[in-house]
């Protein structure tokens, strides 16, 4: 018999140790059978507890397996007329079977389905409960992490009072609201898709980056521009944005961070990682420009002559007169960043970061990757040493005031020929 399950599924589960697969909407939406999303979100949201759900090609039917003793009296009714309830572990389930009929199309069965869906009330969500302290601490030490790590890495939410929950959703429906935890990272799309290892080295990189983003500013750049030394080290790190008052604010509240960290939408590149160009060797910002504004040739080796040449990679990324840009400049130099800028997928060797970091825009070995880079979750804002806006934006005046009250004043504002733009200019 072929069997199409969603991971995890037949295992045993008890009320406090609630199948992985069925812990939130999107856990569902990544792992159920395709044909079986819509219906087990339905079941979810009507606070009915789920154990399992499968299609069985062979026996030409789908089931999707529900735990009896959290259910109301009347659900529990319903429940039998389409299945049997048997033992499981400490409790019971009821396995919901659906036939797939010869002549019945795949979305006249999703019908069949999804109408006794519907049939269902909504109840009492009493049958959630906290993850036993026991467990916790088994599964943990099984683990080799710290119990904050484990939380962080299968998804759970600690509560205020301490308690622990397989999901911020599942609490939610127990007591209506939740305190945020800015250390679930459950939501960002893809991740009940993840491997253990890789959910595990994302969490431990959101920590360090939330970490480093509290130490105060204190940038090596900004030291270089002032004992007269060229302001770029060489493989500094640069950003580029459309310029906007909102992305300012933005990048100064939340660094240059990875946009699933902030919407949770999915990427189509890059994934969990912010993208970076890398200045190429120690120069001056306006020698960067003049870089930048310069044709590349064809063939690297200096003893080759190349009549041919083409534009830089990085040049699109100046704008023209229709689009203003913001380009970020990072302070590489900075000890207290090289553990973040390690997870480069352009470089790193681990097998984690190319499971999590996929669809790159070049591959890792070819040429173009040397002056790329794709940090993992990104960099904090307090390592931004300078950033480059256009002359005819930040030489506005409501334009120049609204910059500098979003920047942080250590943080140094040049023009597009290289020249450092006063703070004073209009005071």
């Amino acid at each position: 018999m072929q069997t199409i399950e969603s991971p995890g599924a037949g295992t045993p589960a008890r009320q406090g140790d609630i199948a992985p697969v069925f812990v939130s909407e999107p856990s569902i939406a990544e792992t159920v059978p395709p044909m079986l999303v819509e219906p087990c979100l339905g079941l979810f949201r009507k606070n009915i507890e789920l154990r399992d759900a499968r299609v069985e090609s062979e026996e030409a039917r789908s089931s999707i397996t529900i735990a009896s003793d959290s259910l109301s009296e009347k659900n529990r009714e319903i429940a039998l007329w389409y299945g049997d309830e048997v033992p499981s572990a400490d409790d019971r389930v009821i396995s919901l079977l659906f036939p797939h009929y010869e002549d019945a199309t795949p979305e006249e069965s999703h019908r069949d389905v999804m109408r006794a869906v519907s049939r269902f009330d909504r109840q009492s969500a009493d049958w959630i409960t906290p993850i036993p302290d026991a467990q916790i601490i088994r599964e943990t030490r099984r683990a080799g992490i710290g119990e904050d790590s484990y939380i962080a890495v299968r998804g759970w939410y600690r509560a205020s009072d301490g308690s622990v929950y397989a999901s911020r959703q599942l609490y939610e429906k127990r007591f209506g609201s939740a305190d945020p935890d800015p250390g679930d990272i459950s939501f960002l799309p893809g991740y009940f898709s993840l491997s253990m290892e890789a959910r595990r080295l994302l969490a431990r990189q959101w920590t360090l980056y939330r970490k480093l983003s509290k130490l105060p500013l204190s940038t090596v750049t900004e030291m270089r521009e002032k004992i007269g030394l060229k302001l770029l080290a060489k493989w500094t790190l640069m950003h580029a944005a459309a310029y906007s008052q909102k992305r300012l604010s933005s990048i100064v509240s939340h660094g240059i961070l990875s946009r699933e960290f902030l919407d949770g939408k999915p990427k189509s590149s890059a994934r969990y990682a912010a993208e970076f160009f890398r200045i190429p060797e120690t120069m001056s910002i306006a020698d960067y420009i003049r870089y930048l504004s310069s044709p590349e040739p064809i063939f690297s080796n200096p003893r080759i002559p190349s009549p041919f040449s083409i534009e830089r990679m990085e040049t699109k990324f100046l704008g023209g007169q229709q689009t203003a840009r913001m380009l970020f400049f990072i302070d590489t130099e900075h000890g207290d960043i090289a553990p973040l800028l390690d997870m480069d997928a352009y470089r790193s060797p681990r097998d984690e970061i190319r499971e999590l970091v996929w669809y790159l825009p070049h591959h890792p070995e070819s040429p173009e990757a040397e002056r790329l880079a794709a940090i993992l979750c990104g960099i904090p804002a307090n390592f931004i040493a300078g950033v480059l806006i256009a002359r005819s934006v930040v030489w506005s005046e409501d334009e120049w005031r609204a910059i500098f009250s979003l920047l942080d004043p250590r943080v140094i504002v040049f023009d597009e020929y290289g020249e450092i733009v006063p703070r004073d200019r209009f005071l």
